[in-house]
């Protein structure tokens, strides 16, 4: 899966895809595959089968709140807005009872397009020191952030801690 991940932020996202279908093949219910696996299907437009993939992540997890995120994500850009608000529903309800990493939110708002609640969300994660900040540099996820001034901000920031 490091490798996945490897190609991914490389945007060699054919090279990812291949990789994870080889892990999944053997462990098709592997979530943190499966969250990749999605990633990489939606930088190529195939969102239908990044969706499959990525609720098939939700439910082998236990509906981890990233794949949650993820797969919201995967809706708005699919085309499938109120899905993607149901899921973004979900993740703020169970924010109520226990910690949400804030990525989740990230990536939410991200594939719904809506910066300034990205920018909120990608603040309280920085905040919160969560792992997806070490990628703020690299993941193709926040390519149509990376103009905004508030973004070369919140790098500038990461790269002084």
């Amino acid at each position: 899966v490091s490798l996945a991940v490897t190609y991914y932020m490389s945007r060699r996202y054919d090279d990812a895809i291949r990789e994870l279908q080889t892990i999944l093949a053997t462990v098709p219910d592997d979530p943190g595959a499966l969250l990749i696996f999605g990633m990489a299907l939606l930088e190529r437009a195939r969102f239908d089968e990044a969706i499959h993939a990525l609720e098939r992540g939700v439910s082998s997890s236990g509906r981890s709140p990233m794949l949650l995120g993820m797969l919201s994500a995967a809706y708005a850009r699919g085309g499938r807005e109120p899905a993607a608000r149901r899921v973004l529903g979900e993740l703020a309800e169970m924010r109520k009872s226990r910690y949400v990493t804030p990525g989740a939110f990230v990536f939410a708002y991200t594939g719904l397009g809506e910066h300034d609640q990205t920018f909120a969300w990608l603040e309280r994660a920085f905040e919160d020191r969560t792992n997806i900040m070490k990628f703020i540099k690299v993941n193709p996820m926040y390519d149509a952030l990376r103009a905004d001034p508030r973004f070369t901000s919140l790098v500038r920031r990461v790269e002084l801690e």
